[in-house]
């Protein structure tokens, strides 16, 4: 399965793109058409886009940097709220720029980003009330998913080259790079159930869904969000095609899960089954011994 690297994402406009989607940009406009996006639900205006320096001092204590202000997000304005999330989007960007500057190696910046998106939706419950937040921290959590997937991937290869030969430090690794890639994208999952079961539908997150469920062998779900990515919007002859041959794939490795889950399942009750008599077989003999 073919997976999208970091620098793919950003050229997109920070989504992925396999050219499945109506816009030539995949789905969504670029970053600063989300940001206007965002500022419209919020109900801001430009000249309320830069934080005064109470929110500010307010902001950090919402994280146990500084006393003073109520810590209680419950008892903000919507207003408040919305300037705070500005204010976490604006750091986020700017941690976006440090990703790119860095030819997308420097890690912290992509947790920097993801840690402030998450920020954002801790002012909105539902992503009802910031689809935007919500959206943004799956991609997130997403990014950082496929910048382990390109290193895990990256030694596994270097390893077969190696002929055989052991390297327990390698290997080592890419046991600890897999463990990576499967929590950020089950996270990014969890996030992305939160904004579908809301109601909100997006054809990129469907597809973001069925590789991370892929990923983490979850082939059953992989191939329900390809489905529900097919009946999401009409695409052209080719593309269906592409998207049928996926979810078939999907299909034939959940059929062999299931089928080895039914053989693991049969072994394990023969071996009970086994022992049982076995057990029977030797107090049978003892009590005739005894007599």
């Amino acid at each position: 399965m073919q997976h999208l690297t970091p620098h793919h994402a950003f050229v997109h406009g920070g989504f992925a793109h396999r050219g499945y989607f109506k816009t030539p940009s995949g789905i969504r406009p670029e970053a600063d058409e989300l940001d206007d996006e965002l500022d419209t639900a919020l109900g801001l205006g430009p000249s309320e886009r830069v934080l005064k320096q109470p929110l500010i001092l307010c902001l950090f204590l919402l994280h146990g940097l500084l006393p003073g202000c109520s810590q209680d997000i419950r008892d903000m304005t919507p207003t408040d709220k919305a300037r705070m999330t500005t204010e976490l989007r604006e750091e986020a960007k700017a941690c976006r720029v440090r990703y790119q500057d860095s030819d997308f190696t420097d890690v912290e910046a992509l947790e920097c980003l993801t840690e402030n998106y998450r920020r954002t939706t801790e002012f909105f419950p539902s992503p009802l009330s910031c689809r935007i937040c919500y959206y943004r921290y799956a991609e997130g959590l997403h990014l950082l998913g496929i910048y382990y997937w390109e290193r895990r991937d990256a030694l596994r290869g270097g390893l077969k080259d190696a002929e055989g030969s052991q390297d327990p430090d390698r290997e080592s690794r890419i046991t600890e790079l897999d463990a990576l890639v499967k929590e950020y994208f089950a996270q990014s999952n969890e996030v992305i159930e939160a904004y579908l079961s809301s109601g909100l539908e997006d054809p990129v997150l469907y597809d973001w869904a069925s590789e991370h469920a892929a990923e983490l062998g979850q082939y059953g779900k992989a191939r329900r969000y390809v489905t529900r990515l097919l009946q999401s919007q009409k695409f052209n002859e080719d593309d269906r095609r592409k998207l049928e041959k996926r979810r078939r794939a999907f299909k034939v490795l959940y059929d062999q899960q299931q089928r080895e889950r039914m053989r693991q399942s049969s072994d394990k009750r023969r071996r009970a089954q086994t022992e049982d008599v076995g057990t029977r077989s030797d107090t049978e003999s003892g009590d005739f011994t005894e007599n």
